[in-house]
């Protein structure tokens, strides 16, 4: 799935923002219960490659992705593993990302 979100901010300034705050997201209420395991992350440049395991109940699922920074806007790729989509569907996932990206960046 790719999501991106327009911003009118320097780069370096979504940079600082996305990392500032991407713990507080990622430890938001997630849809159909699923909580989200510490995240690996690391800056290459403006691109951030994330990695973590969702869970509900006795289901976990490895998930991860990156996210770039540009002048105009940001965007997150990641796949959806088929089990998730059990859960949550990718319409809700996609409204949720956009949601916190528009926050972040407003």
């Amino acid at each position: 799935m790719v999501v991106s979100v327009g911003h009118a901010l320097p780069v370096e300034e979504a940079r600082k923002r996305i990392d500032r705050d991407l713990d507080k997201i990622l430890s938001s209420p997630l849809p159909a219960g699923l909580k989200l395991g510490a995240v690996e992350r690391e800056w290459k440049g403006d691109t951030l490659t994330a990695s973590t395991k969702a869970s509900t109940g006795i289901f976990s699922l490895n998930l991860g992705g990156t996210l770039t920074v540009s002048p105009a806007d940001v965007t997150v790729d990641f796949d959806i593993p088929a089990m998730a989509k059990a859960f949550v569907s990718e319409r809700e996932i996609e409204t949720a990302v956009k949601r916190e990206l528009r926050r972040l960046l407003a």
